[in-house]
């Protein structure tokens, strides 16, 4: 894994927010927001998300409720049909969302449901509800086959920096 590293300046800039004393977190955050607006307005970009397959995951992340490690009510099925998944990005398409996000639980999907999801992809091309998912660790084919289909963006679930990483999860590293 090749990690960027952030220029000093802006590394120094990014250590000193941090020790900032808290009464000056009212400037750092009005700041924040004059930043926001200026490139990005004042709007926000929704997305739908769908449990395309949930529960029964052989991974022990502590913050997830589809872990075998965990006792929940999670719901346990595989992958949802094409049709299902279909019909889901439609009835978000009705809604005003930029995204619709497939989430599965899992290590990663088997090549047949990734074929599944990127026939879904393929026959709904949208330009106004982009297509992205989360799904666990795939390779470098998966991830071209489906960016191939139509999906614009792929989430992960590093949920804290890599120093603290083992503590979360130890069925899969930080990298991987």
């Amino acid at each position: 894994m090749t990690k960027r590293k952030m220029p000093p300046r802006l590394a120094q800039e990014a250590l000193d927010l941090l020790h900032s004393p808290s009464e000056s977190i009212p400037e750092i955050l009005c700041a924040a927001t004059r930043i926001r607006q200026r490139y990005f307005g004042n709007t926000i970009t929704l997305c739908s998300i769908l449990n395309a397959k949930s529960g029964a995951c052989s991974e022990d992340c502590a913050f997830c409720a589809q872990s075998l490690f965990h006792r929940t009510d999670a719901e346990v099925f595989g992958l949802r049909t094409k049709r299902e998944i279909i019909e889901a990005y439609r009835a978000a398409k009705r809604r005003p969302v930029a995204h619709f996000g497939v989430v599965t639980s899992g290590r990663a999907l088997k090549n047949n449901d990734i074929d599944r999801l990127c026939e879904a992809i393929r026959s709904n091309p949208d330009s106004d509800v982009a297509w992205c998912a989360s799904l666990g660790c795939l390779s470098k084919d998966q991830l071209k086959a489906l960016k191939a289909a139509g999906l614009k963006r792929f989430h992960h679930n590093l949920e804290t920096a890599e120093s603290f990483y083992p503590t979360i999860c130890s069925t899969h590293t930080y990298a991987q």
